[in-house]
């Protein structure tokens, strides 16, 4: 029944092809999607771009062209960006998966790629220009990040000096977890020096509660576990991207960008462990109090670019810095106990701090009429470091307080050449990328024995473009991805309650992947096709590993997972009339999971799909309807998300001269979450209930009359090569 389901889906996709086709004979695509007159006598013109555009290993969104990016967050511009979806949480994924790394500018940001669920919330799409999707990442990139690189481009293109800037506001109505946030974007030039910084704070109160029933298989015990939370806090974002020009040669670009947040976890737990018959093994209540989580991390990043005078002929140096700092603490009240644990209550009190340095040279040299060659290297340092500290207290009085120091030190170099060949609308691109790293661990307390460990990866990649016209084009990649853990999953640190222990494993090595996609994109003035079709392979993914010993829940990684998939992804944007528009982004994959040294293994199916139309009213008005269907997701080996849905509607209107002024309401609804969990030493479901209704207004303002964008060198350092930083 479901596969019916999916082929029709995608049979339905396509349709508008074949009129497209007929249409097509002669558009170019280097049109605009904002449509703009242009009299000639008593002749009006509608010249329209297209929002998509593909170029060799990449796919980018026209953001900037888009009027709901004037009022909406990053997160809701994500949804139309081909290859990208965005769950019912938050949480984006690219081809269907979480494993990649997100870039702002061409250069990665660690800021976004860890807090991109949160920060993209609040983050106001009018300070991005475009959104591009990187692919088929060549040998110039590091080799991390299993399905390819999200890039967020948010400088402006200008010719005037001056000062610009949009201040804007979201809020909602009722409980639906972020009251209100507010941003401000500035941009300001004077001679050859163009800043642009940024800020925005969001405020959270969300409430939650979560619901778990398991059945263990090998006694039939029953596990029941009720949590109710309440999360109240704020989240805070910050940047700036600033560029002087020393001569027409040379140019100095420094970006910076950041996140914190400060969350209160105000919770009430409630567990029962009971056997087959329905006696009561152990049971308990648990109240969190005066639990706080505080984050801050930052990127720094100075880069140098020289032109030479043969055109395209550049030389780059980067350098980057990126620090985290991390600590929650707090204390669990247990009372109703039974037969659970030697303690009444417990303290807790962890740190953890991640810094690297990154030192990054590339080089570009155009030869002959159709041929260039890249070449460049890079140097790593990365640090990690935990403290953890645990105290159990009976009757106010201390029972003990085990704690665990750790260090980690990574050492990266990396070196990579990629020719190209370009020959009217063919391009070949190969490339081959070395990397090295050492990794070593050690316990500063001598609690266990230190170790050390060295890893070396050669990464080809070849891709080819034919451009068949301005309207058609084809293309054929292979490229082979690696993921190496960070201190998250290396942390030996067991983490234990009477009823659960986690803890990393230090001993991970590096995952690779072989990607192998076809991709066919056909454009014209009304309608933008894609279909890509990728298969992945992969024999020692880092995984979580879970099972269950003497009743309690263990979970760690290692790498003995297979993740195996094929993958259809389609999308569509028509312009079905000058005032009506809808756009399709759709994945279709089969999944294959495997555990080899567990012996479990996980088959199936998934189909989601974002569909929007948007009609433009009368006095400026526009009307927006969206919904969102994704029918059983494998979460891991273990689990799958049930299907679920999110509708939503949306006005929006501007105002006064040149619109600079705009606001949005918008109502959504999304059912419930359900993962059940089929395999393993535990099967059952988990439910996550939470506001199923968001009522949601904003407001932007845009002032000044600037029209500057900060330049950015065409090389910049990508660490993408760390799995698990956060």
């Amino acid at each position: 029944m479901m596969k019916r389901y999916v082929w029709a889906a995608i049979l339905l996709l396509l349709c508008p092809v074949a009129k497209a086709q007929s249409d097509s004979a002669a558009v170019a695509t280097d049109t605009t999607d904002v449509y703009k007159n242009v009299g000639l006598g008593e002749l009006t013109v509608k010249a329209q771009r297209q929002m998509v555009k593909t170029k060799d290993d990449r796919v980018s969104y026209d953001v900037a062209s888009d009027p709901e990016a004037k009022t909406n967050p990053l997160i809701e511009m994500l949804k139309k960006v081909p290859f990208v979806t965005v769950d019912a949480d938050g949480t984006i994924k690219v081809k269907g998966s979480s494993d990649f790394k997100i870039f702002k500018n061409g250069r990665p940001d660690q800021s976004f790629t860890n807090n991109a669920k949160e920060l993209f919330k609040g983050l106001p799409a009018s300070m991005v220009k475009r959104i591009e999707v990187i692919t088929e990442p060549g040998a110039k990139y590091d080799a991390e990040g299993l399905v390819g690189i999200l890039n967020i481009v948010m400088d402006r293109q200008s010719q005037m000096k001056g000062l610009t800037g949009t201040v804007s506001s979201n809020g909602t109505f009722g409980d639906s977890g972020n009251p209100y946030n507010g941003n401000l974007f500035l941009t300001a030039q004077t001679g050859k020096l163009t800043i642009a910084p940024y800020f925005g704070m969001a405020f959270q109160k969300w409430h939650q509660t979560e619901t778990t029933d398991y059945v263990y298989t090998d006694t039939n015990n029953r596990y029941h576990d009720e949590r109710r939370t309440y999360n109240p806090g704020r989240n805070m974002w910050y940047g700036m991207d600033a560029s002087l020009e020393l001569d027409s040669c040379n140019l100095l670009t420094l970006a910076a960008s950041g996140f914190a947040y400060r969350v209160k976890d105000d919770a009430i737990k409630n567990t029962r462990l009971t056997d087959a018959a329905g006696n009561p093994i152990y049971s308990m209540q648990m109240d969190s109090r005066d639990v706080l989580a505080r984050y801050f991390d930052i990127d720094l990043q100075l880069s140098y670019q020289h032109n030479f005078s043969r055109k395209g002929e550049l030389l780059a140096i980067d350098y980057l810095f990126s620090t985290t700092r991390s600590h929650s603490d707090g204390s669990l009240d247990l009372s109703q106990c039974l037969n659970y644990g030697e303690y009444d209550s417990q303290s807790f009190d962890n740190h953890t701090t991640f810094s690297e340095h990154t030192l990054q040279i590339d080089y570009e040299r155009p030869f002959g009429k159709h041929h260039s060659l890249d070449v460049g290297g890079k140097y790593v340092m990365r640090f990690n470091n935990s403290d953890n500290l645990r105290r159990e207290y009976l009757n106010s009085e201390l029972l003990r307080s085990p704690a665990t120091k750790f260090d980690h030190k990574t050492d990266v170099g990396a070196a990579y050449a990629e020719y190209k060949y370009r020959l009217g609308g063919f391009t070949l691109a190969t490339g081959l990328r070395y990397e090295t790293s050492r990794m070593k661990g050690s316990w500063p307390d001598g609690s266990q024995d230190d170790f050390s460990r060295r890893f070396n990866d050669i990464v080809p990649s070849i891709r080819t473009t034919w451009r068949i016209n301005d309207q058609n084009s084809l293309k054929l990649a292979y490229t082979m991805r690696l993921s190496r853990p960070g201190i998250s999953y290396l942390n030996p640190y067991h983490n234990e309650t009477p009823i659960s222990v986690s803890y990393g494993n230090p001993h991970l090595g590096t995952s690779k992947a072989n990607n192998f996609t076809l991709g066919y994109n056909l454009m014209t003035t009304k309608l933008t096709i894609g279909l890509n079709a990728s298969f992945s392979l992969c024999d020692d993914a880092i995984a979580g590993v879970k099972w269950v010993e003497d009743n309690r829940f263990m979970s760690s990684y290692d790498n003995s997972g297979k993740v195996n998939y094929f993958q259809v992804v389609p999308y569509i944007q028509w312009q079905i009339t000058p005032t009506t528009k809808l756009v399709s982004n759709s994945t279709v994959t089969w999944v294959d999971k495997a555990n080899t040294s567990l012996g479990l293994a996980m088959h199936r199916w998934n189909f989601d799909s974002y569909n929007q139309l948007t009609q433009e009213l009368p006095a400026k008005l526009a009307l927006t309807l969206s919904a969102y269907f994704d029918y059983g997701t494998p979460t891991t080996l273990y689990s799958y998300d049930c299907a679920w849905q999110n509708f939503s509607v949306s006005l929006r209107r501007s105002f006064l001269k040149e619109d600079r002024l705009t606001t949005f309401v918008r109502c959504s609804y999304r059912n419930d979450i359900k993962t059940h969990y089929v395999k393993g030493d535990y099967i059952g479901s988990q439910r996550v209930d939470g506001p199923n209704w968001n009522r949601q207004f904003g407001v932007s303002y845009r002032f000044g009359s600037l029209k500057a964008s900060v330049k950015k060198t065409a090389k910049q350092v990508s660490n993408d090569d760390l799995m698990g930083r956060k």
